[in-house]
């Protein structure tokens, strides 16, 4: 079997796992979701699944190969197809003929629209879809992060089929390991270690971005409309840079984006599938990267706020995806080298010391600590001086609080004002990061702020086109 075939059949696996569980949460809610969304989901789901997959077989001390991962693999998806035929309601409705058909005629009429503006829009975005696939597969892992922590872990994984060894961890810490994970899971597909062919998750992670940011605009948005926010979306150079690297950052982005825009279709409609698909994407989130426990902490917070000032009655539904979301995030949770089980253990020695029950714990001393002490002022004008002067955000940050200025009323009377605030609490978070010396050197000379940004811009930019589509276009447009 030549290689090709090979990374087919790897890149198939798990998004038929991810659709399987997408039919079965849509199975009575086939008009809420679209064949773009369909695509999109079923990847991003489904990677991280398999990747959750993958850690607890190597928790149960069974060496990964690509057949003890494709049998368990297999079992879940004859249970899922079980499921949904008993239930009557097969997964294949979700993708239709009628909606590929209605794909054609979207692509048509994009490329022969009467005004050119749209075809050009749809022709921009799609050469950077392929500039990103060009740039993740064309060179191997060459940045220093992905290469020495990402990059390496993977290979241990493929070369000795364990996840936890005193390497790995070693170079993980506290950090998570879907990145890796998932990089390995095309190794041992193609039965060999490919640099640049691990790297095709990331492309196909922002493909599948894409496909969610214009399904979910286009139900609130005519087509010109939603083409251009996510023009605008694929033209953040930072964005485009992480999506064609191993870095886990871009990961964290597409996991903690998708996951609050069906938050927010939750707000609007408190249908069901929507939140649990959140709850999904944003347990998947804590298994990226250390922020995407948080992350997962303020929609929490924000789901609540709605609950309880809005929508009592749906108190349950919001227990449920608390439990749904710790459910998948569990296993990376309660493992001992996450960063809340590091938490836990910091906070229990300090109990114990002031009990009485241990020594005092010596002061680390590192002769090399910033000797910077950070005020909120100093914090202020570094982290706005990176949002509104460097061209990875473009204007974004400038058309936000234009948007804030103008549109209040708007935003304050309907469901965006949960949006906002998960925005706000998300910065307020970042800028109490930096109130740490050895944080604020990074945001000092910006290696770690601008990735930290990321995760938000693409929320934000939703929160924006919503707003300013509500006021741009008054009369809701046929759904596609």
């Amino acid at each position: 079997m030549n290689t090709l075939a090979k990374l087919i059949i790897t890149l198939v696996i798990p998004w038929l796992l991810g659709f399987g569980f997408i039919s079965l949460i849509f199975r009575n809610n086939r008009s809420q979701i679209s064949a773009l969304e369909v695509w999109g989901l079923s990847w991003g789901i489904g990677l991280g699944l398999l990747g959750l997959e993958m850690f607890i077989i190597a928790l149960l001390n069974i060496p990964l190969t690509f057949l003890t991962i494709l049998i368990p693999t297999a079992i879940i998806l004859m249970a899922l197809g079980a499921g949904l035929f008993i239930t009557r309601t097969p997964g294949a409705k979700l993708l239709e003929l009628k909606d590929v058909a209605r794909l054609i005629a979207e692509f048509r009429a994009t490329l022969f629209w009467p005004k050119v503006f749209t075809a050009v829009l749809f022709s921009l975005i799609s050469l950077t879809v392929l500039y990103v696939f060009f740039d993740a597969l064309v060179k191997p892992i060459l940045n220093f992060d992905d290469l020495w922590r990402q990059g390496c872990i993977a290979k241990i994984i493929f070369v000795t089929g364990q996840v936890i060894t005193p390497q790995t961890l070693d170079l993980a810490g506290p950090h998570p390991f879907l990145n890796p994970l998932s990089q390995a899971w095309i190794y041992l597909g193609l039965g060999a270690w490919n640099d640049p062919l691990g790297k095709v998750i990331f492309a196909l992670c922002f493909l599948a971005l894409i496909l969610i940011f214009y399904a979910n605009l286009r139900k609130d948005m005519s087509r010109r409309l939603s083409l251009i926010f996510v023009y605008l979306l694929t033209s953040f150079p930072l964005i485009i840079y992480h999506a064609g690297t191993a870095y886990s950052d871009f990961l964290q982005t597409f996991y903690y984006t998708a996951g609050v825009i069906y938050l927010y279709r939750w707000w609007q409609k408190q249908t069901p599938p929507y939140l649990y698909t959140s709850a999904i994407l944003l347990g998947l989130g804590t298994f990226v990267k250390q922020a995407g426990i948080p992350l997962w902490v303020v929609s929490l917070l924000v789901l609540f706020a709605f609950i309880l000032g809005e929508k009592r009655s749906q108190l349950k539904q919001g227990f449920r995806f608390t439990l749904l979301s710790a459910f998948v995030a569990a296993p990376w949770l309660f493992y001992q080298n996450s960063f809340l089980m590091r938490k836990v253990s910091s906070v229990g020695s300090k109990i114990l010391v002031l009990l009485g029950q241990a020594a005092p714990l010596e002061p680390a001393v590192n002769s090399s600590a910033p000797s910077l002490q950070p005020t909120l002022g100093n914090i202020l004008q570094h982290l706005t001086s990176r949002m509104f002067t460097y061209a990875d955000w473009q204007i974004l940050w400038f058309v936000f609080g234009l948007t804030l200025v103008f549109c209040w009323q708007h935003i304050f009377q309907t469901t965006l004002k949960y949006l906002l605030l998960i925005i706000g609490l998300d910065l307020i978070m970042v800028i109490w990061l930096f109130f740490d010396p050895a944080s604020y050197q990074f945001l000092v000379d910006g290696t770690l702020v601008n990735r930290i940004l990321m995760n938000e811009v693409p929320v934000v930019l939703f929160f924006t086109a919503q707003t300013l589509a509500a006021a741009l276009q008054p009369q809701k447009p046929r759904q596609h």
